[in-house]
């Protein structure tokens, strides 16, 4: 499954003009996109990775390519010393989500990180969901203070969602 989410990934990358791509590095539950970070295919976009702060509130951006360490989460992500990357270089988010509903609302691991940080980006940002089939169901309550994604990618594809809210569709 995670090697066809990332090729539709890439296809879709591959149409769009040069931008920075906000990843994640994967917890055991989530598809893997670090292929994406080395894909020659994908030169001409920036990768940046974001960094689950101990304390705090809110994602840091990063570059791919800088240092890592483990989260006490158990994920990797960038240490605190690797390069930042400033919130408006950033057009595309790639999300994570223990489950998407068709409308792109999402429920994450609590805490609303991703929130933020989609509201903290904007709606010239393309947010995009990437999952499973399997955990995309029809709907999904929300809160006042939940950001919504504007596709979503499973082994089945890259998909606008309907109705798309904040950040855009691509």
């Amino acid at each position: 499954m995670g090697a066809d989410v990332r090729h539709h990934l890439a296809v879709w990358l591959l149409e769009r003009p040069p931008t920075t791509v906000l990843a994640f590095l994967a917890m055991a539950d989530e598809v893997d996109l670090e292929p994406l970070l080395s894909d020659r295919q994908l030169g001409r976009h920036r990768f940046a990775l974001v960094r689950t702060p101990e304390h705090g509130h809110d994602l840091t951006l990063h570059h791919a390519g800088g240092p890592r360490e483990r989260h006490p989460y158990g994920m990797a992500q960038p240490s605190a010393d690797a390069a930042s990357v400033a919130d408006g270089a950033v057009g595309v988010v790639l999300t994570p989500g223990v489950v998407f509903d068709r409308a792109g609302r999402r429920l994450g691991r609590g805490g609303g990180y991703y929130d933020r940080l989609l509201a903290r980006l904007g709606p010239g940002v393309v947010a995009i969901g990437v999952t499973a089939a399997a955990l995309v169901v029809a709907e999904l309550p929300d809160d006042d203070h939940d950001v919504a994604v504007g596709a979503l990618v499973t082994e089945d594809g890259l998909v606008a969602v309907s109705p798309p809210s904040t950040p855009g569709a691509p």
